[in-house]
């Protein structure tokens, strides 16, 4: 049995745009969609003894952030969360001071944010806020 005839033909008519081949259009890439601005990592708080002010830091996320809004609750970590500050994406820190009360404990936590995203949470934190002088170490 000759197959040689029935594979010219086919050729012919693949050369001639007459008959197409599954395997002869490759399939197109998935065209991935933008992420947006990375979490926010590393999220530390430290109390600033004398002056009623929590002091904030992170590591910033990968992506397009172009600022951080910084949020806090009273309530822990599952409660209602405020905004306090938008802070451009060339900062990684911000101190809180504003109506903070002595003694109180706050959490914080740090979202990335471009013109069309905003990141998941970053870690959450805790400091309490307080007017104290700092301790002093003794000898």
């Amino acid at each position: 049995m000759r197959r040689w005839p029935i594979i010219l033909f086919v050729a012919a008519l693949l050369a001639l745009g007459l008959a197409t081949c599954a395997s002869a259009t490759p399939t197109p890439a998935a065209t991935p969609t933008p992420a947006g601005p990375g979490t926010p990592r590393d999220l530390e708080a430290l109390t600033i003894h004398d002056r009623l002010s929590i002091q904030l830091t992170w590591q910033p996320g990968s992506g397009t952030a172009t600022s951080y809004l910084v949020q806090r609750s009273s309530e822990g970590d599952a409660g209602a969360w405020t905004g306090i500050a938008e802070v451009t994406a060339t900062r990684t820190g911000h101190i809180d001071s504003d109506g903070l009360e002595d003694g109180q404990r706050y959490w914080y936590r740090v979202l990335a944010r471009d013109a069309d995203h905003t990141s998941q949470p970053s870690n959450v934190v805790s400091a309490v806020a307080t007017d104290l002088p700092s301790p002093t170490r003794t000898p």
